[in-house]
């Protein structure tokens, strides 16, 4: 979903690369009495803040869209409802991969039990898939809260689409622990 993560990447090098624009940027959140001070930056290094950035880019842009306006920055995309959409769909599924990644970090970690998290990730990647397939967003709270302002079914399944995919290139990543399951039941 380049589409969404370059025009985030976009506005937020706009606003943080720019001194001036980053302090007028913090003063005028600090104006709404916003919770965040400012924003964070999308590195690819570290992809895992992708998520943390993704969050933040969803709770300010209302203000963000603002701030760029008065900079004379295209702001086309933030009235997109269906951009809107694949936003708040990359914000629940990067949150879900995080969180994931996080369970599998730390000293004393087991085999079996990071086993047991990728299974158990994996089960729930074909629950998520089949959810999106009937337009439940049950496991998707921010794709929830936007979809009011959306109606879509296509989009929905696009969503299924891109689970099944991810899906695939877990099954495709941890292979090995399929040909080691027997093991890490006897050893369990």
């Amino acid at each position: 979903m380049e589409n969404v993560l370059s025009y985030i990447k976009k506005g937020i090098n706009f606003i943080r690369s720019r001194g001036l624009n980053q302090r007028q940027f913090t003063a005028f959140l600090s104006e709404l009495d916003n919770t965040y001070s400012g924003l964070s930056y999308y590195t690819e290094v570290r992809w895992l803040s992708c998520s943390k950035v993704l969050k933040q880019f969803w709770d300010l842009k209302e203000e963000i869209c603002k701030f760029l306006q008065t900079k004379n920055q295209d702001t086309s995309l933030f009235s997109d409802q269906i951009w809107l959409q694949d936003l708040s769909f990359m914000v629940d599924i990067t949150k879900q991969i995080s969180d994931l990644n996080l369970l599998l970090q730390g000293k004393d970690q087991i085999i079996m039990n990071m086993f047991d998290i990728i299974t158990a990730f994996k089960c729930k990647l074909f629950l998520w898939e089949r959810q999106l397939k009937n337009e439940d967003l049950t496991h998707f709270p921010t794709c929830n809260k936007n979809k009011s302002s959306l109606d879509d079914t296509a989009s929905y399944q696009k969503y299924a689409e891109k689970i099944s995919n991810l899906r695939t290139e877990f099954e495709t990543r941890f292979k090995d622990f399929n040909s080691l399951e027997d093991k890490f039941c006897l050893f369990s």
